[in-house]
């Protein structure tokens, strides 16, 4: 494995500047070493994805699908090799390298079939009824893509939301070229991924710039992109202070673009007293919802609102247990581990009713932690209303309606939030109401964890959990976010 950067379809190397990705659960370093890009470096990667927009944009949508489609061969072609260096860079597991490379497989396939479908591109508006003009012109709107766009790769998922992941398919769908900001905790993962994407362009003759892969440790290189003029929008998956960042610096360019950014989230979790008093047999789901793979998924529960009734002590006591219990994992570096381990002991030392934690096992692990506090702690106390990122979860116990609302305003816009009851529910009722104003996606008796590639999807929600909750980064129709209109009148169908 080469690690070198990819500018359009060569390599290049000229950086001084190098790093090393390791193994989050012994420390140790691999022996390729990655070159930082250089400033030059940048631009050519943005020059040649300017010149590429100029005929990639216009190909009809059945030939970006049949590149998507191709990148989807040349992953299966490298699959044993890209789970390997996937497993060793996160420390996951083999099964979840397998989930991630079929989902990234399925998002490309997905959006190649719906290009050949004819979706997204086109609106004709021919008809004189019931206008008050007399003579209405032949409109056409057409959806073109917004330029070259900066996809910044994610530390939590190597393969599907990182270098062909769903931002970058889904700018590649909408006509944008792409460059990839490989994300250095999985820099051999992410060059893999990139060079099935660049053979796959050669194969199905894409222009030169329409993919380049560029290596960094720093945020030097990001920055540069950002603020680079032939950059027209950028995607990211990450932390708050990440997203924010980045949304500063697109602001005070002499063109602001929109960074589509998807954040921090504690995607609440309503237990009623119905749902309590008979279903007991759901904790093993709720804990392994909360700790899974170190609890690293921007859709954990971070904060689950149980009704008081006489079984919900016993409930808490049971689910914390679980939570303890539950096995360790490695977090998917040593600046993810650290930062967890000190939010963690922040909210711990707040003013609590109680706390059920595990025991860490090994190098980089997170500590399994389910912290108890009343509805007035929870309100009171700003550490516990934020977003603790890995195997944490508070319990907030209510005694009725009244006060849930009261602490679901407290919450920061969200992902997610789930309702666990026998009650029917729909649009109407007031809890989905207050719910809806809040995230992006409300599950009715369901785990957030697990986000399905549809084109009914909502991967995103309010601030802070994405930078404009008008759109999802999931499903088909994340592409909207790399599309404009222009409009044609009285050209010929």
């Amino acid at each position: 494995m080469h690690g070198q950067n990819s500018i359009g379809f060569q390599r290049s190397a000229e950086g001084t500047l190098s790093f090393k990705s390791s193994n989050p659960s012994s420390g140790e370093k691999f022996q390729t070493a990655f070159i930082q890009a250089t400033p030059d470096e940048v631009n050519r990667s943005v020059e040649l994805a300017a010149n590429a927009f100029i005929t990639y944009n216009f190909f009809a949508p059945q030939r970006r699908a049949h590149f998507l489609n191709e990148i989807a061969v040349q992953l299966r072609a490298r699959a044993d090799e890209l789970k390997s260096m996937f497993c060793v860079e996160s420390a996951l597991t083999a099964e979840r390298a397998e989930q991630e490379l079929q989902r990234t497989i399925f998002q490309l396939e997905s959006f190649a079939k719906a290009l050949n479908e004819g979706e997204f591109f086109a609106t004709i508006d021919n008809s004189n009824e019931d206008n008050f003009l007399a003579i209405v012109p032949k409109l056409q709107r057409r959806m073109q893509g917004v330029g070259p766009v900066v996809v910044f790769g994610a530390s939590n998922f190597p393969l599907a939301y990182s270098t062909a992941g769903g931002d970058t398919v889904s700018a590649l769908a909408a006509g944008c070229p792409v460059i990839v900001k490989a994300h250095p905790f999985h820099a051999g993962t992410s060059s893999m991924v990139a060079e099935a994407i660049l053979v796959a362009a050669q194969i199905t003759q894409m222009p030169e710039g329409v993919f380049s892969h560029l290596l960094a440790e720093d945020f030097s290189v990001g920055q540069q992109l950002v603020s680079h003029p032939g950059i027209k929008a950028v995607g990211f998956t990450g932390s708050l202070e990440g997203g924010r960042a980045l949304m500063d610096l697109a602001a005070v360019r002499r063109e602001p673009i929109p960074v589509f950014a998807e954040m921090g989230s504690v995607n609440p979790m309503i237990l009623q007293a119905d749902f309590i008093a008979k279903y007991e047999d759901q904790l093993d789901s709720i804990a392994t919802s909360i700790c899974n793979a170190a609890g690293q998924f921007c859709t954990q529960p971070g904060l689950i609102f149980v009704e008081e009734c006489p079984k919900t002590k016993g409930f808490i006591t049971s689910l914390g247990n679980r939570v303890a219990d539950f096995g360790t994992s490695t977090m998917l570096h040593s600046s993810i581990a650290e930062k967890y381990n000190a939010l963690r002991q922040k909210a711990v030392s707040s003013e609590i009713e109680q706390v059920f934690e595990g025991e860490i096992k090994g190098e980089n692990q997170g500590k399994n932690t389910l912290l108890v506090v009343t509805m007035e702690q929870f309100c009171s106390q700003e550490t516990l209303q934020q977003e603790v990122f890995g195997p944490f979860s508070i319990v907030i116990h209510y005694a009725n309606q009244q006060e849930l609302f009261k602490g679901l305003q407290k919450i920061a816009g969200a992902l997610t939030a789930s309702v666990f009851t026998e009650e029917q529910m729909d649009f109407q009722h007031p809890l989905i109401q207050l719910l809806s104003s809040k995230v992006g996606r409300i599950i009715l008796n369901g785990l957030p964890t697990g986000v399905t590639v549809s084109s009914a999807m909502t991967h995103g929600g309010p601030f802070p959990a994405s930078s404009d909750g008008r759109y999802t980064a999931v499903g088909m129709g994340s592409i909207y976010r790399w599309l404009r209109p222009v409009t044609l009148q009285n050209f010929s169908q």
